[in-house]
This record gives C-alpha cells, sequence and structure tokens, in this order.
C-alpha cells in the first residue's frame, strides 16, 4: 500500500514537469511572434518613407511623367498644378536678392537669367549700379544677387612745401649782418584724391600727384669778416671787402662831403655801400693806394664804385679806372 502511494506521487510529479515544460514552450513561441510583429512593422516604415521619398523626386524632375504614372496606377484624381507647386516650392533653387545693400526677399524659380529675376523685382539698373553676376547668367541653388551702387568721387588736395633757409659765411657781408641773397619761395604740390563708395559707404581710396612744384631756398650770407695783410706786413681786422671800380679825382677847392679838406688818402663812396667815416684798404692789381677814409661822395659814384683822391690831373689820367678791392678795417 505504502508503495503505491508513492508511485502515485510520481506519477503526479511527472505531470506536473511536462506540463511546465509546455508552459515554457508556449511563452517563448509568444515572445518570439512578438518581436516578428514590430520588425514587420518598423520594415513596413521604412518602404513607406522610401516609397514617399522616390515620389517626390519623380514628381520634380518628371513632374509630366510622374502624373501620368499616378493616372496609369489608378488614382482616382490627377494630381493640380496648383498642388505640384505646392509640393515642390520648398524645394526649387532660391536666389536672396540684395538692392543698394537691402534685402528685397527671393526669387523661387529655376532656368530664369539674372535679368529676369531683376525684372520681377521691378529694379531698373542706374547708370552706377553694378551686379555681381551676369545679366544673362542663369539662376542656381543657394545664389545671392548683389545689386550695388557703386559711385567714384575725385578730390584735387593743393599742399605748400616750405622752403630751406641755407646760410653761408660771406666775407662781402659786415661782420654779423644778415643778407638775404635769393628769397625763398614756396613750392606746392597738387594730389587727386580718389574714392570709390559702395552703397554710400567708403570702401576704397587712392591718391596720384599730377602737379609738383619745387620750392626755391633761400640764400642767406652772413657776414663773418677777416684778416688782411698789407703789402708792408700789417695786418688789418676787416668787416667785409668789396670789389670795386675805381677812378681818380683831384682839387676842386671844395671841402669833402664831411667838411673836410680833400687831400692823399681820402675817398669818395656811396654810403649806401660803405659808410662814410671809415677806414679802408683800398688794394689792386695796378698798385696799393693804401689806407685810406671815407669822407666823401660824388654824384656818379653809385654802387660798387670809389674816386680815390690825387694831387694832379695827369695822375688822375694815369691811373683811369681800375678794378680794386676796398677792405672795410673793422672798428
Amino acid at each position: 500500500m505504502y508503495e503505491k502511494k508513492i508511485d502515485g506521487v510520481m506519477e503526479a510529479s511527472k505531470v506536473l514537469g511536462v506540463i511546465g515544460t509546455q508552459k515554457r514552450h508556449l511563452s517563448l513561441s509568444a515572445f518570439m511572434t512578438s518581436i516578428g510583429r514590430r520588425l514587420a512593422y518598423l520594415l513596413g516604415v521604412v518602404l513607406t518613407l522610401l516609397l514617399v521619398t522616390l515620389t517626390i523626386k519623380a514628381i520634380i524632375i518628371f513632374p509630366e511623367a510622374s502624373s501620368t504614372t499616378a493616372l496609369n496606377a489608378g488614382c482616382e484624381r490627377a494630381v493640380s498644378p496648383e498642388a505640384q507647386m505646392t509640393a515642390t516650392s520648398a524645394i526649387l533653387p532660391k536666389t536672396a536678392v540684395y538692392y543698394h545693400g537691402v534685402r528685397l526677399g527671393e526669387y523661387e524659380g529655376e532656368g530664369v537669367t539674372v535679368a529676369e529675376a531683376l525684372k520681377s523685382f521691378n529694379i531698373t539698373l542706374g547708370e552706377n549700379d553694378v551686379t555681381n553676376y551676369g545679366l544673362d547668367e542663369s539662376l542656381f541653388y543657394g545664389m545671392t544677387l548683389n545689386i550695388d551702387e557703386v559711385t567714384w568721387r575725385e578730390a584735387i588736395v593743393d599742399s605748400a612745401i616750405p622752403y630751406d633757409i641755407v646760410e653761408v659765411e660771406s666775407q662781402t657781408v659786415p661782420k654779423g649782418e644778415r643778407v638775404v641773397v635769393t628769397e625763398g619761395v614756396m613750392g606746392s604740390s597738387q594730389q587727386v584724391v580718389k574714392t570709390k563708395y559702395v552703397n554710400g559707404e567708403l570702401t576704397e581710396e587712392a591718391s596720384s600727384f599730377n602737379r609738383y612744384i619745387e620750392p626755391v631756398d633761400e640764400v642767406v650770407h652772413i657776414g663773418v669778416g677777416g684778416v688782411f695783410t698789407a703789402p708792408d706786413g700789417t695786418e688789418y681786422n676787416y668787416s667785409y671787402y668789396l670789389d670795386v671800380t675805381a677812378t681818380a679825382y683831384t682839387h676842386t677847392g671844395d671841402p669833402t662831403y664831411m667838411g673836410t679838406v680833400a687831400e692823399v688818402g681820402v675817398i669818395a663812396v656811396d654810403p649806401r655801400n660803405i659808410d662814410l667815416g671809415s677806414d679802408v684798404y683800398v688794394i689792386g692789381n695796378y698798385g696799393d693806394y693804401g689806407l685810406c677814409r671815407a669822407e666823401d661822395i660824388g654824384g656818379g659814384i653809385k654802387g660798387k664804385r670809389i674816386d680815390v683822391f690825387l694831387d694832379t690831373e695827369e695822375e688822375c689820367v694815369q691811373f683811369g679806372r681800375r678794378k680794386m678791392r676796398a677792405y672795410i678795417i673793422e672798428k
């Protein structure tokens, strides 16, 4: 009896094991079935998207063929032109249009020229307008069309050029004095400045010279004086010297211009060149008149001329007219 009970328990255990195994098999089968359904769904979505994409491309590239194909496929209604334009306008080539730096908008379409696009915006090119593409060029995807107003301005700028002062030491100018020998003259230059404006903004500047007048330097002689050695070896400090034309005169019975008695050692001078009362040493190739004094003047003694006094008319004739140098002795 006891053994029969054990056998019954074992039989019942086997039955439960078989039932558990069957349940596990059923669970795995349901899982696999669920995965298969999901994969099939995803594959259907992908195929649907691919079909839509191919259909849109066919409409863009071959709109007529696409319409015909749709009709032949048994579509209940044909695609209207308005619907085709709505479906494709988002991907047609767009051209951004800028006029004088201001964005006017976009031109949608293809197979048209720049000139036709401008006409659609009612743009008439002015004499200073410049486009970045030729009027006969066709629009393309992503194109930016600029119509810029380009103007050039020209200005003439005159500039003064200062002159230099050239100082030269001189022994023909009274010591310490400055004499302008050559007046300075300002020079000038004329510069042409060209500027480029794009839509009212300065973008470029260039300049060139078309006239140049060189300045003239001012030359100033500055008296420095010197030392003169006479034939007898005596040295004299002089303020300046003049190369003069010398003639001679003799007694007239009249006193000198300074009221002194006319005698050998007196000379007549032009006071504008040699001050009256000056000590002067006169020497030349024809002889040495020596140290004398400027005390007289004469009607014909003008400029760099002197008249030396001699005792007789014969001596005056013999003296004649000579080139001599007069050293004005420094006081």
